[in-house]
Protein backbone atom coordinates (compact mmCIF):
# COMPACT_ATOMS: atom_id res chain seq x y z
CA UNK A 1 0.00 0.00 0.00
CA UNK A 2 1.47 3.61 -0.95
CA UNK A 3 1.53 6.06 2.75
CA UNK A 4 -0.34 9.56 1.22
CA UNK A 5 2.64 11.22 2.73
CA UNK A 6 4.51 14.15 1.09
CA UNK A 7 8.04 12.32 2.75
CA UNK A 8 7.02 8.96 1.78
CA UNK A 9 8.04 7.65 -1.22
CA UNK A 10 7.52 3.87 -0.70
CA UNK A 11 6.40 1.44 -3.80
CA UNK A 12 4.73 -1.49 -4.49
CA UNK A 13 6.40 -4.59 -5.99
CA UNK A 14 5.03 -4.09 -9.52
CA UNK A 15 7.15 -1.59 -10.26
CA UNK A 16 10.24 -4.14 -10.43
CA UNK A 17 12.60 -2.24 -7.61
CA UNK A 18 14.48 -4.56 -5.10
CA UNK A 19 17.16 -3.57 -2.37
CA UNK A 20 20.41 -3.53 -4.73
CA UNK A 21 23.16 -0.93 -3.56
CA UNK A 22 24.24 1.91 -5.78
CA UNK A 23 27.15 1.78 -7.87
CA UNK A 24 29.43 3.84 -10.28
CA UNK A 25 32.11 2.87 -12.65
CA UNK A 26 32.57 1.88 -15.93
CA UNK A 27 30.11 0.63 -19.32
CA UNK A 28 27.68 -1.59 -18.19
CA UNK A 29 23.93 -2.33 -19.39
CA UNK A 30 20.81 0.13 -17.70
CA UNK A 31 19.24 -2.15 -15.02
CA UNK A 32 20.71 -3.66 -11.33
CA UNK A 33 23.29 -1.48 -9.52
CA UNK A 34 27.01 -1.45 -9.36
CA UNK A 35 27.74 -1.37 -12.98
CA UNK A 36 26.96 2.34 -14.08
CA UNK A 37 24.83 3.57 -16.49
CA UNK A 38 24.78 2.53 -20.12
CA UNK A 39 28.28 3.55 -21.56
CA UNK A 40 30.05 4.58 -18.32
CA UNK A 41 29.46 7.56 -16.52
CA UNK A 42 28.46 7.64 -12.94
CA UNK A 43 25.11 5.91 -11.83
CA UNK A 44 22.74 4.56 -8.77
CA UNK A 45 19.48 3.16 -8.38
CA UNK A 46 17.32 0.00 -7.37
CA UNK A 47 17.19 -3.50 -8.59
CA UNK A 48 16.96 -6.80 -7.57
CA UNK A 49 18.95 -9.68 -9.48
CA UNK A 50 18.51 -8.76 -13.20
CA UNK A 51 17.75 -5.45 -12.07
CA UNK A 52 16.50 -2.54 -13.92
CA UNK A 53 12.96 -1.38 -13.98
CA UNK A 54 9.65 -4.25 -13.74
CA UNK A 55 7.08 -4.86 -16.11
CA UNK A 56 3.41 -3.16 -15.98
CA UNK A 57 1.35 -4.13 -13.52
CA UNK A 58 -0.81 -7.51 -13.58
CA UNK A 59 -3.55 -5.43 -12.51
CA UNK A 60 -7.15 -6.17 -14.89
CA UNK A 61 -8.81 -2.96 -16.24
CA UNK A 62 -10.59 -1.85 -19.57
CA UNK A 63 -8.47 -0.69 -22.05
CA UNK A 64 -8.56 3.27 -22.49
CA UNK A 65 -9.64 3.96 -25.92
CA UNK A 66 -6.45 5.90 -26.21
CA UNK A 67 -4.28 2.61 -26.07
CA UNK A 68 -5.53 1.09 -29.52
CA UNK A 69 -5.14 4.74 -30.87
CA UNK A 70 -1.61 4.22 -29.83
CA UNK A 71 -0.83 0.98 -31.61
CA UNK A 72 -2.02 2.73 -34.79
CA UNK A 73 0.55 5.55 -34.38
CA UNK A 74 3.24 3.46 -33.58
CA UNK A 75 2.63 1.22 -36.68
CA UNK A 76 2.35 4.25 -38.83
CA UNK A 77 6.00 5.96 -37.01
CA UNK A 78 7.51 2.83 -38.01
CA UNK A 79 6.53 2.88 -41.71
CA UNK A 80 7.43 6.25 -42.00
CA UNK A 81 10.93 5.45 -40.70
CA UNK A 82 10.78 2.80 -43.44
CA UNK A 83 10.41 5.17 -45.83
CA UNK A 84 13.10 7.59 -44.74
CA UNK A 85 15.62 4.35 -44.05
CA UNK A 86 14.84 3.10 -47.71
CA UNK A 87 15.45 6.65 -49.96
CA UNK A 88 19.37 6.73 -49.46
CA UNK A 89 20.40 9.87 -49.81
CA UNK A 90 17.04 11.58 -49.94
CA UNK A 91 16.04 10.57 -46.36
CA UNK A 92 19.27 11.72 -45.02
CA UNK A 93 18.37 15.27 -45.28
CA UNK A 94 15.81 14.97 -43.21
CA UNK A 95 17.64 13.11 -40.21
CA UNK A 96 16.29 15.50 -37.28
CA UNK A 97 12.63 14.18 -38.12
CA UNK A 98 13.93 11.08 -38.25
CA UNK A 99 15.42 11.25 -34.84
CA UNK A 100 11.80 13.22 -33.84
CA UNK A 101 9.92 10.10 -34.82
CA UNK A 102 12.18 7.68 -33.63
CA UNK A 103 12.33 8.89 -30.02
CA UNK A 104 8.42 9.33 -30.29
CA UNK A 105 7.80 6.13 -31.43
CA UNK A 106 10.38 4.71 -28.23
CA UNK A 107 8.07 6.91 -25.97
CA UNK A 108 5.10 5.76 -27.05
CA UNK A 109 5.65 2.10 -26.44
CA UNK A 110 7.71 2.45 -23.24
CA UNK A 111 5.02 4.38 -21.92
CA UNK A 112 7.64 6.72 -20.90
CA UNK A 113 6.13 10.84 -19.98
CA UNK A 114 3.08 10.12 -21.85
CA UNK A 115 0.49 13.13 -22.64
CA UNK A 116 -2.55 11.52 -21.19
CA UNK A 117 -2.15 9.87 -17.23
CA UNK A 118 -4.67 7.34 -15.90
CA UNK A 119 -4.53 7.93 -12.26
CA UNK A 120 -7.72 5.86 -10.94
CA UNK A 121 -5.66 2.37 -12.11
CA UNK A 122 -2.36 1.71 -10.40
CA UNK A 123 -0.74 2.00 -13.97
CA UNK A 124 2.79 2.60 -14.03
CA UNK A 125 4.15 5.27 -16.17
CA UNK A 126 8.13 5.77 -17.32
CA UNK A 127 8.90 9.35 -16.24
CA UNK A 128 12.70 10.46 -17.70
CA UNK A 129 14.28 13.71 -16.86
CA UNK A 130 17.59 15.21 -17.92
CA UNK A 131 18.93 18.42 -15.63
CA UNK A 132 21.74 20.06 -16.45
CA UNK A 133 24.46 20.63 -14.49
CA UNK A 134 25.56 24.06 -14.97
CA UNK A 135 29.28 23.59 -15.24
CA UNK A 136 29.25 26.29 -17.81
CA UNK A 137 28.49 28.68 -15.77
CA UNK A 138 31.05 27.98 -13.41
CA UNK A 139 33.79 26.39 -14.91
CA UNK A 140 35.62 26.15 -12.03
CA UNK A 141 33.21 24.27 -9.62
CA UNK A 142 33.75 20.74 -9.03
CA UNK A 143 29.75 20.07 -9.69
CA UNK A 144 30.28 16.48 -10.38
CA UNK A 145 32.47 15.80 -7.16
CA UNK A 146 29.53 17.48 -5.35
CA UNK A 147 26.92 15.22 -6.98
CA UNK A 148 28.51 11.82 -5.87
CA UNK A 149 30.08 12.63 -2.80
CA UNK A 150 32.26 10.47 -0.98
CA UNK A 151 32.52 7.42 -3.27
CA UNK A 152 29.33 8.02 -4.42
CA UNK A 153 27.48 7.97 -1.47
CA UNK A 154 25.32 10.83 -1.63
CA UNK A 155 24.32 9.69 -5.56
CA UNK A 156 23.68 6.70 -4.23
CA UNK A 157 21.51 8.34 -0.93
CA UNK A 158 19.67 10.16 -3.16
CA UNK A 159 18.44 7.12 -5.54
CA UNK A 160 17.69 5.37 -2.40
CA UNK A 161 15.50 7.99 -1.04
CA UNK A 162 13.42 8.80 -3.93
CA UNK A 163 13.88 5.15 -5.62
CA UNK A 164 14.85 6.81 -8.65
CA UNK A 165 17.67 5.57 -10.89
CA UNK A 166 19.89 9.06 -11.00
CA UNK A 167 22.80 9.07 -13.51
CA UNK A 168 25.60 11.36 -14.47
CA UNK A 169 25.99 11.04 -18.04
CA UNK A 170 27.13 13.75 -20.82
CA UNK A 171 30.64 15.56 -22.06
CA UNK A 172 32.77 15.55 -18.89
CA UNK A 173 30.98 13.27 -17.06
CA UNK A 174 33.91 11.00 -16.63
CA UNK A 175 37.80 11.92 -16.04
CA UNK A 176 39.33 10.73 -19.22
CA UNK A 177 37.94 12.85 -21.30
CA UNK A 178 40.16 11.26 -24.66
CA UNK A 179 38.55 7.88 -23.81
CA UNK A 180 35.33 9.59 -23.78
CA UNK A 181 35.66 11.46 -27.62
CA UNK A 182 37.11 7.81 -28.43
CA UNK A 183 34.00 5.97 -27.46
CA UNK A 184 31.77 8.92 -29.02
CA UNK A 185 33.21 8.39 -32.69
CA UNK A 186 32.58 4.81 -32.15
CA UNK A 187 29.34 5.23 -33.33
CA UNK A 188 27.68 3.09 -31.03
CA UNK A 189 24.21 4.45 -29.43
CA UNK A 190 24.75 3.67 -25.75
CA UNK A 191 27.82 6.25 -25.93
CA UNK A 192 26.39 9.30 -27.91
CA UNK A 193 25.57 10.83 -24.43
CA UNK A 194 28.87 11.93 -24.49
CA UNK A 195 28.56 14.05 -27.29
CA UNK A 196 25.95 16.41 -25.29
CA UNK A 197 26.39 18.69 -22.28
CA UNK A 198 27.29 17.21 -19.19
CA UNK A 199 23.78 16.06 -16.86
CA UNK A 200 22.07 14.20 -14.60
CA UNK A 201 19.40 11.67 -15.61
CA UNK A 202 16.85 10.89 -13.36
CA UNK A 203 14.58 7.90 -14.18
CA UNK A 204 11.70 5.79 -12.11
CA UNK A 205 8.72 3.40 -12.91
CA UNK A 206 5.39 3.51 -10.97
CA UNK A 207 2.27 4.85 -11.08
CA UNK A 208 1.66 8.76 -12.34
CA UNK A 209 1.17 10.30 -9.16
CA UNK A 210 3.80 8.19 -7.25
CA UNK A 211 5.95 8.73 -10.03
CA UNK A 212 6.34 12.40 -10.33
CA UNK A 213 6.39 12.53 -6.26
CA UNK A 214 9.79 11.08 -6.68
CA UNK A 215 11.14 13.04 -9.71
CA UNK A 216 10.18 16.03 -8.00
CA UNK A 217 12.21 15.10 -5.10
CA UNK A 218 15.67 14.22 -6.32
CA UNK A 219 14.93 17.29 -8.27
CA UNK A 220 14.54 19.56 -5.40
CA UNK A 221 17.49 17.92 -3.76
CA UNK A 222 19.58 18.95 -7.16
CA UNK A 223 18.18 22.03 -6.95
CA UNK A 224 20.53 22.58 -3.84
CA UNK A 225 23.33 20.27 -4.77
CA UNK A 226 23.44 22.54 -8.35
CA UNK A 227 24.43 25.41 -6.31
CA UNK A 228 28.51 26.63 -6.56
CA UNK A 229 28.69 26.83 -2.95
CA UNK A 230 30.29 24.02 -0.70
CA UNK A 231 29.03 21.04 1.33
CA UNK A 232 25.18 20.42 0.49
CA UNK A 233 22.06 21.30 2.65
CA UNK A 234 20.51 17.65 2.25
CA UNK A 235 17.17 16.77 3.20
CA UNK A 236 16.11 15.42 6.45
CA UNK A 237 15.27 12.48 4.75
CA UNK A 238 18.27 12.04 1.96
CA UNK A 239 20.74 12.65 5.15
CA UNK A 240 19.53 9.37 7.04
CA UNK A 241 20.30 7.56 3.73
CA UNK A 242 23.70 9.24 3.02
CA UNK A 243 25.16 8.43 6.37
CA UNK A 244 23.55 4.67 5.88
CA UNK A 245 25.29 4.42 2.49
CA UNK A 246 28.58 6.07 3.84
CA UNK A 247 28.68 3.51 6.70
CA UNK A 248 28.05 1.11 4.12
CA UNK A 249 31.37 1.59 2.24
CA UNK A 250 33.53 2.52 4.85
CA UNK A 251 32.52 -1.52 6.25
CA UNK A 252 33.36 -2.56 2.52
CA UNK A 253 36.61 -0.73 2.54
CA UNK A 254 37.70 -2.54 5.57
CA UNK A 255 37.08 -5.81 4.60
CA UNK A 256 40.82 -7.39 3.42
CA UNK A 257 40.71 -8.82 0.02
CA UNK A 258 41.18 -12.89 -0.48
CA UNK A 259 43.88 -14.28 -2.39
CA UNK A 260 42.00 -16.52 -5.09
Amino acid sequence: MFLNKATNFQYDSYDGYGGGAGGFGGPGRQGGFGGGPPGGGFGGGFGGPGGGFGGPAGFDAAQSPLDAEIQVVIREIHNELGMFDASGEYGEQFKNARRLLAAESDKLENNIDPEWLEVDIPKPIKVTKKVLIPNFRHPRFNFVGKILGPKGASLQAMAKTYKCHIYVLGRGSTKDRNKEQELLSSGDPQYAHYGGPLHVKVETIAPAHIAYKRVAGVLEELNRILQPVGFPSYSKSLKGNFVEVSNFNCRCARIPLQDT
